[in-house]
């Protein structure tokens, strides 16, 4: 039996193996070209693939963080309008404090009017919303707190003028307290029952307030908006001297500017015993009463 002739065979019958090995390596060539490209695929995909990711990665950081952009934006916008709501507020309640202080700088502008033409020198404090009452006018001696019987006509007038002016409840309404408050001079009361000046100014302020009612006249009736008094007392020792005694001079050189309003004393500097005389005084202050104040309390 006859085997076929692998080996290759030409037409003369020898055999040539140089064909077969170019052709083989032929082969193995475009295979690993294949291969190669196919590699090349795969990193090509996967480099697509983590460039991908990436970008999904910052797009949704992107998108979270436009989103708590949003969201504060809104917390801004809400905080905005809260602020606003509060500013038109404060503007109304400002409105309101200034109306009231109008309306009570006017009922003392009245009283003081009335007080001049009656002859009761009296300065008005607007700033600070005081009647002083002048020293010459009426005038405590030194260490006591009686009124003297020369004095007491003028303060039955000034108890006149302020139960009539007063009288109103509209007017009351913008008040929340006036205070009688009394003073002293710089020397030392030596009374340790009514604790020295202070006891002092206070028993003056008393002393005042009992005879304002000693002509008969209903001032102790008189209520504010919630029904309490209206009137009070209130002492102050030596720690309030009167503006253009020395004391009251000294205060204002070593005040910090713009701390007290401008109070120009005429004339030369007092003498110690005009000082003291001016600091043994009787001022009524007036206090506004703020409904939306109180109301938001």
């Amino acid at each position: 039996m006859l085997k076929p002739d692998y080996t290759g065979a030409d037409d003369s019958g020898s055999g040539d193996s140089s064909d077969y090995s170019e052709g083989k390596n032929f082969w193995m060539s475009y295979t690993d070209i294949m291969t190669a490209l196919l590699f090349i695929f795969i990193i090509i995909i996967c480099s697509v693939m983590l460039l991908s990711m990436s970008s999904y990665r910052d797009k949704k950081e992107l998108l979270e963080e436009n989103a708590r952009l949003r969201a504060r934006n809104e917390d801004l916008y809400l905080e905005k309008r809260d602020l606003e709501i509060r500013n038109s507020s404060l503007s109304q309640e400002l409105s309101r404090y200034s109306e009231t202080d109008n309306r009570l700088r006017a009922v003392m502008r009245r009283i003081y009017g009335r007080l001049l033409a009656d002859g009761v020198m009296v300065t008005l404090d607007e700033a600070n919303k005081t009647i002083h009452i002048d020293s010459n006018l009426m005038q405590f001696e030194s260490a006591k707190y009686d009124i003297p019987e020369r004095y007491r006509d003028t303060v039955r007038r000034i108890s006149a003028v302020l139960a009539d002016e007063l009288r109103s409840a509209a007017i009351r309404g913008d008040i929340d307290t006036v205070f009688i408050e009394g003073h002293t001079d710089k020397n030392f009361y030596d009374n340790r029952a009514l604790h020295g000046n202070w006891g002092l100014s206070a028993m003056r302020a008393i002393a005042f307030w009992e005879e304002l009612l000693s002509s008969g006249r209903d001032l102790d009736s008189y209520t504010n908006s919630e029904g309490k008094r209206l009137f009070s007392v209130s002492g102050y020792a030596e720690s309030r001297p009167a503006p253009c005694s020395l004391e009251g001079r000294k205060f204002r050189r070593t005040a910090e500017p713009g701390a007290v309003p401008a109070s120009p004393c005429p004339g030369a500097l007092p003498s110690d015993t005009e000082s003291d005389n001016m600091n043994r005084r009787i001022d009524i202050r007036f206090t506004p009463y703020h409904r939306e104040l109180r109301t938001e309390k």
